[in-house]
């Protein structure tokens, strides 16, 4: 295989990620599963833990970036084949960008419920992108590992399977957010675009950026 052997290792502290999560959040899980379609059931859910991080929920955060990760490097290692030699730092400087990301995103959806006049529903939206965020990373798990080990053409096709389900859970998230502010959509449409344009679009024109300073963007 071209994926290098640190790759594995990820995938087995991942499995032991999981089995810790379920054997101490297994209804924490249950419930995320029923919410994660259900826009009542997840204003029941945030109520019941909104200030309740514990070390599972901590876990699955972790996880998700990691999974993000992993199919991030899949994509660069099939596209733009870098030097082997490389892959650890690569897989580093992936990792970093976005756990950087995902921490931004968490402290501006923090800090836009302070400043914009309908917290409680940021409140709301940030609780169901975190928890679409955790459910994505354990679901990635089998496909992301099965790009990286699967002969061809099988790989290219768990690849982009990966990606399909990785931008699914936006479009639900999406949705969902809709629903939570489509009373104040009108009323306060640019608030909606400065949160579309610094959350959603600027994190991918900063990756693009990156990977055509880098070269691979390039080949």
């Amino acid at each position: 295989r071209k994926n290098p052997q640190w790759l594995f290792i990820i995938f087995v502290l991942q499995l032991l990620v999981l089995i810790y999560v379920k054997a101490t959040g297994l209804k924490n899980i249950e419930d995320s599963l029923k919410a994660y379609f259900n826009t009542n059931l997840s204003q029941q859910l945030f109520r019941e833990q909104e200030s309740a991080i514990s070390f599972s929920v901590l876990l699955q955060m972790m996880n998700f970036v990691i999974s993000c990760s992993v199919l991030l490097y899949l994509f660069i290692n099939y596209f733009f084949q870098p030097n082997p030699a490389d892959s650890i730092k690569i897989g580093v400087i992936i990792f970093v960008f976005t756990a950087v990301i995902y921490l931004l995103k968490y402290a501006g959806y923090k800090a836009i419920s302070y400043v914009f006049p309908f917290s409680e529903h940021i409140d709301l939206f940030r609780f169901n992108y975190f928890l679409n965020q955790k459910l994505l990373g354990m679901l990635l798990i089998p496909f992301i590992y099965a790009a990286a080990y699967s002969p061809a053409p099988y790989n290219y096709y768990f690849l982009f399977l990966s990606a399909i389900i990785f931008f699914s859970t936006i479009l639900v998230r999406s949705a969902k957010g809709l629903v939570i502010g489509s009373a104040y959509l009108r009323k306060h449409t640019f608030h909606f675009l400065l949160y579309i344009c610094t959350f959603e679009i600027a994190p991918v024109l900063i990756l693009v950026k990156w990977l055509q300073l880098t070269g691979y963007g390039q080949n």
